[in-house]
């Protein structure tokens, strides 16, 4: 179980991976288990090389799934390959069933006819959800070190991208594949894991933009505004009372307000007509 000492710093190792690379240099960063399409870097070179991309401000999207091996053990890496996946339900968008939110593209029955690759087609930044996956110069802003593991992690760079007036252009005839299906149920984060980490979140999303809105005011009613929600807001409220205790002492007092909580509910039922008797 996640605590306040132990959360995994994933954008402090995102940001620290990419001090490495040149920043004119083409980059993008997934999950080590993604494979990428056949042809793929070739394809990014011929966007880059093309027209109709501008990297100092354009962002070369491109589509996630996931799915199972075929009867030899492989996966599709060419279209034809992937649009016969779909049509037997081997493959699907990533996290379709857990996070669809986060990583559905319109348009996808129409791209998977496509077979012109130097074409793209933009897409406005609307949902703060979506996180899709790009190829990008190295000079593109970092992650948000201030967020936790585990909520908009990955999201607040994207929040920043469109901010900052970059365009989000997906690209056609290339893809990758993530193996196997991730289903509702499966091993992942827990309610008490997003807990611990609730406060954090708040903090930093009100902080964030805060900051944005200093940096890029005239993109402030252009990008989908942040706001932390009622869970995190009540998180925030909770640590800040809590902040100069040890981790136990703090979920010994957290546990002590949740039972005065309860101990006030029960009895307000009792002065409620019809609730004489308390439970």
């Amino acid at each position: 179980m996640l605590t306040e000492d132990n959360w995994y710093p994933i954008n402090i190792l995102r940001n620290a991976a990419r001090l490495f690379v040149p920043k004119q240099a083409l980059m993008t960063l997934s999950d080590a288990q993604f494979m990428f399409s056949f042809n793929f870097e070739t394809i990014v070179k011929e966007y880059v090389a093309s027209d109709l991309i501008d990297m100092t401000h354009d962002l070369l999207v491109y589509r996630i799934f996931e799915g199972i091996p075929d009867g030899l053990g492989g996966y599709p890496l060419t279209m034809e390959e992937l649009k016969g996946a779909f049509d037997i339900s081997t493959v699907r968008v990533f996290h379709e069933l857990t996070a669809i939110e986060s990583h559905w593209i319109p348009d996808l029955e129409y791209w998977l006819r496509t077979r012109r690759a130097k074409r793209t087609k933009k897409y406005r930044y609307l949902d703060a959800a979506w996180e899709p996956q790009f190829v990008a110069q190295n000079n593109v802003p970092f992650h948000d070190e201030a967020f936790p593991y585990l909520i908009r992690d990955n999201a607040n760079q994207r929040w920043t991208l469109c901010r900052a007036g970059y365009r989000f252009h997906v690209m056609n005839m290339a893809f990758a594949i993530h193996p196997g299906f991730k289903n509702p149920g499966d091993a992942g984060s827990t309610r008490d894991d997003r807990q611990v980490v609730l406060a954090r979140y708040a903090k930093a999303v009100t902080e964030f933009n805060a900051y944005m809105d200093k940096k890029y005011p005239d993109t402030r009613n252009k990008c989908p505004h942040m706001e932390p929600d009622d869970r995190s807001r009540k998180a925030l409220q909770e640590e800040n009372m809590v902040e100069k205790y040890s981790s136990a002492e703090r979920e010994a007092l957290v546990k002590a307000a949740e039972q005065r909580q309860l101990k006030e509910n029960r009895t307000l039922e009792a002065l409620i007509p019809g609730n004489e008797t308390m439970n």
